[in-house]
């Protein structure tokens, strides 16, 4: 957990979702039932403008060729990047001989989701999410579950919450 553990998450989440959160500890509850049969993984990489695309872009290349397989189980790798990062991984795609299948998501098709209705304080919001990434991502899955999530950007930890740091859009 190291420094995250101290961000107020129950308050952000409760103010965000407006309902309210309560978070238990692990031990209580069995792990969650994951899909014998398929592993799905989601890698989102961002580099903001003024920071450095090519460490998230090598991060992003090392990620997606290092991810490990567990034997016997279908994997997929669905890679959610900014534009000129998928068209450089596209070029660079790791090899992969354990038979997952890597799929980079074309980032044109979150276009829409930058026009959302903007809002009163200049935000916007698109069925109550407000990031054209998570909405992307989101319904470029079309319902599926996903069992591990990985990012890959920039981020801080302020006085009042950590944030991740992504380009304003894909």
């Amino acid at each position: 957990y190291g420094p995250l553990r101290f961000v107020p998450w129950e308050r952000l989440l409760s103010e965000a979702l407006h309902v309210p959160i309560l978070m238990l500890p692990d031990f209580i509850f069995p792990p969650p039932r994951e899909t014998e049969a398929e592993l799905d993984v989601v890698v989102c990489a961002s580099a903001p403008l003024g920071c450095s695309e090519w460490v998230v872009y090598h991060a992003l290349r090392q990620a997606v060729g290092r991810i490990p397989n567990v034997q016997g189980r279908r994997m997929r790798i669905h890679v959610f990047t900014d534009v000129d990062l998928a068209h450089a991984l596209q070029d660079d795609l790791p090899t992969r001989s354990d038979g997952a299948v890597v799929i980079v998501h074309d980032a044109k098709l979150a276009e829409p989701y930058v026009d959302a209705v903007s809002l009163k304080d200049g935000s916007q919001q698109f069925d109550g999410l407000r990031s054209p990434w998570l909405i992307w991502i989101r319904d470029a899955l079309d319902g599926r579950s996903i069992d591990i999530v990985h990012f890959i950007c920039h981020g801080y930890l302020a006085r009042h919450g950590g944030a991740l740091l992504f380009a304003q859009s894909p």
